[in-house]
C-alpha cells in the first residue's frame, strides 16, 4: 500500500515536470527539492527567496528561486513568474521574466513582452520602468542592434539612475568601441558609466550593511 502511494507520487512528480517544463532535470527522486517547488508553483504559492522579498526563521529552508536558476530551469521560472504576475500584477516581475527569456536565448520574446508593456502604459514607478527599458536594451544587445540598445539605456537613465543602467551602457559603449573602433569617445563613455555604476553600487551596499547592523543591534 505504501509502495503504491510512492509510485503515485513519482507519477505526479513526472507529470509536474512535464507541465512546468522541468524535464531537463533528470532525477525523479521525491527527496529532490524540485518536487515541492513544482507543487508550490502548481498551487500558486510564492517560492522562497532568502534575503529578498520574504523572511524566514527556518535555517534549513532553501532559496527556491536560486535553486531553479542554479539548475538552469529557466522555462520553469518563466511559467512561475507569469503565474505570479497574473496573481499580483506587480510590474517588477516583468523584468524577471525578461531575464529568464534572455538566458533561454529568446531576445525576440523579450522585445515583444516589453513592447506590449510599454504600449499599454501600465502604471509602474520610475525604477521599474528603468529596469524594463534596461532589460529591453539587453535584448537589442543580444541581437546586435547597438543603436537601439543605447537608446533604451539612455531612456532608462533618464527615468532612474541605477548602477544596472550604468553598467549596461558601459557594456554597450565597450561593444561599440570594439566593433567600430572609430574613436576614443565610446571608450571614454564606457569608462564613465562603469565608474558611475560602481560608485552607485558601493553606496547601496554601504546602506544595506548599515541597515543590517542597526537591525542586529536592535534584536
Amino acid at each position: 500500500m505504501q509502495e503504491n502511494f510512492k509510485d503515485s507520487e513519482i507519477k505526479h512528480f513526472i507529470k509536474l515536470k512535464k507541465k512546468y517544463k522541468a524535464q531537463t532535470y533528470k532525477s525523479e527522486s521525491l527527496s529532490s527539492p524540485l518536487y515541492p517547488i513544482l507543487i508550490k508553483i502548481d498551487s500558486d504559492d510564492e517560492l522562497m527567496r532568502k534575503n529578498h522579498h520574504q523572511n524566514t526563521t527556518d535555517v534549513d529552508a532553501i532559496d527556491e528561486i536560486q535553486w531553479l536558476e542554479d539548475h538552469r530551469l529557466y522555462e520553469t521560472l518563466v511559467i512561475y513568474y507569469e503565474k505570479l504576475y497574473e496573481k499580483t500584477k506587480k510590474t517588477w516581475i516583468i523584468t524577471q521574466i525578461c531575464g529568464c527569456l534572455r538566458k533561454l536565448g529568446n531576445p525576440e520574446e523579450v522585445l515583444k513582452l516589453t513592447d506590449d508593456f510599454l504600449k499599454k502604459k501600465v502604471y509602474a514607478d520610475a525604477r521599474v520602468k528603468s529596469a524594463i527599458l534596461t532589460t529591453r536594451g539587453g535584448a537589442f544587445l543580444d541581437l546586435g542592434n547597438l543603436s537601439m540598445a543605447e537608446q533604451c539605456g539612455l531612456e532608462a537613465m533618464k527615468l532612474y539612475e541605477s548602477y544596472q543602467a550604468h553598467f549596461f551602457l558601459s557594456n554597450v559603449y565597450a561593444k561599440k568601441k570594439s566593433e567600430q573602433d572609430k574613436s576614443e569617445e565610446n571608450f571614454i563613455k564606457s569608462e564613465q558609466h562603469f565608474k558611475r555604476g560602481t560608485e552607485i553600487k558601493d553606496r547601496i551596499d554601504r546602506r544595506r550593511k548599515k541597515k543590517r547592523k542597526n537591525q542586529d543591534e536592535q534584536s
